[in-house]
């Protein structure tokens, strides 16, 4: 019955019992995590990683790619080599060629930066991925990427 009136609402299930999308919780969990690794603290970032339990595409490959980093910056390897080897195979068959980079970064265990750490180039990175999103008719990742290019520009 919950879901015939979520249906008609425009809504989620979980939001008619919680109050709040569950999408929204893991996105937050996941940028949480990506901050925490970014600090240096990767036992945490797989703590709040925790959190992003039965995530779509791409949430659920950026999960996947951030604990990687997480397990590397940890020194276990192996487990972070086997997350990355069904990432791959994720992140081809989407043809997404940021996650791909992303990817290829950490695989090599190097450290993560759009545009080499030149604001401008990231901000550009950014402005490239808005306009792809707006054209796959996403647009809450355009408002993300949008919102990520203006912070670095006001820098």
């Amino acid at each position: 019955m919950l879901r015939v009136i979520a249906g008609r609402l425009g809504t989620q299930v979980d939001y008619l019992l919680e109050g709040r999308l569950p999408g929204l919780d893991r996105e937050l969990a996941l940028e949480r995590a990506r901050i925490l690794l970014l600090r240096g603290r990767p036992r945490q970032a797989l703590a709040a990683l925790d959190e992003v339990t039965g995530a779509d595409w791409p949430v659920s490959t950026d999960a996947n790619l951030t604990r990687a980093q997480a397990l590397k910056a940890l020194g276990r390897d192996d487990e972070a080599t086997s997350i990355l080897a069904g990432e791959r195979k994720t992140i081809r068959m989407h043809h997404d060629s940021h996650r791909f980079e992303r990817w290829r970064v950490i695989s090599n265990g190097e450290t993560f930066s759009m545009g080499g750490k030149d604001p401008v180039r990231a901000a550009d990175g950014h402005l490239r991925l808005a306009d792809r999103a707006v054209r796959s008719g996403d647009s809450k990742a355009a408002l993300e990427h949008y919102q990520s290019a203006r912070a670095l520009l006001e820098m």
